[in-house]
């Protein structure tokens, strides 16, 4: 998005990659999608890994644009990760 003919990010996609504490051996990685503002950032999605999961987090990413509020309150157990 551009303001005053400057761009100004409204997103971050990050990777993410962890370990089951309970069997170090297990782990897994993610693209996370984090909307910035003026108010702060909160997390928007999180994209488990796919042959697609750029295209996904792109989505999230220019959804997250203009919406208020957060859509992940607290980040998933790894098993637990959709998207």
């Amino acid at each position: 998005k551009t303001v005053a003919g400057k761009f100004v990010p409204y997103a971050v996609i990050h990777r993410i990659t962890g370990q089951d504490p309970q069997n170090i051996r297990e782990h897994f990685e993610a693209l996370v999608v984090t909307k910035i503002s003026a108010k702060g950032t909160c997390q928007q999605a999180m994209i488990k890994t796919s042959k697609t999961m750029n295209v996904k987090a792109r989505k999230a990413a220019d959804a997250s644009q203009g919406k208020a509020g957060c859509k992940i309150e607290e980040f998933p157990k790894p098993g637990s990760i959709t998207g």
